[in-house]
């Protein structure tokens, strides 16, 4: 893990302990997005966030205008006096992880070469669920490159049950 990857990683625990503290998990969550969101999309936020030269008081004063969690408000002065704002989206990812991993979330990707039917998809996410152990949110998108079957990512464990992967290792094992 990188040196980023590990600051992003612990301020996020420190931030849910803190958030559980003040019972304020879900208003963090929406916090964080809603100032990376800013920051993303207003080129002028996102300098005036990360430029070391801005005044720490000046983007304080607008993250207490903004931001409703205290919680927030700390980790975000931390971030403005160690000029680390750019690691404001692997933070608030990986706090939103934390979270979904505290409530038994599971997220699901599920790609399928063509539409699937209210009662297939209702099938798949009741099995899924059950296999998974949790609570699902599920995302099912139309990918054409798959030939057939459906590629599904449960977490960060990947079942690729596509033709394409099945052709791809019978290509292997004919070129071997």
């Amino acid at each position: 893990m990188s040196d980023q990857e590990n600051i992003s990683y612990y301020w996020a625990k420190a931030l849910y302990s803190a958030a559980q503290k003040h019972k304020e998990v879900d208003q963090v969550d929406m916090d964080l997005f809603t100032v990376l969101e800013i920051a993303r999309s207003d080129k002028d936020a996102g300098i005036f966030f990360s430029h070391p030269f801005v005044p720490i008081a000046a983007k304080a004063k607008v993250v207490e205008d903004s931001v409703k969690s205290n919680s927030a408000k700390g980790l975000l002065g931390i971030m403005f006096e160690r000029h680390h704002f750019s690691l404001l989206g692997a933070v608030a990812h990986r706090y939103r992880q934390i979270v979904k991993d505290s409530r038994g979330e599971k997220d699901v990707e599920i790609r399928v070469p063509a539409p699937l039917s209210k009662e297939e998809l209702q099938r798949m996410q009741d099995k899924v669920c059950r296999m998974a152990g949790g609570n699902c949110n599920f995302v099912v998108t139309l990918d054409e490159s798959i030939i057939g079957g459906v590629w599904m990512k449960v977490g960060t464990t990947v079942y690729d049950g596509t033709l394409r992967k099945d052709l791809d290792l019978l290509k292997e094992k004919l070129l071997a």
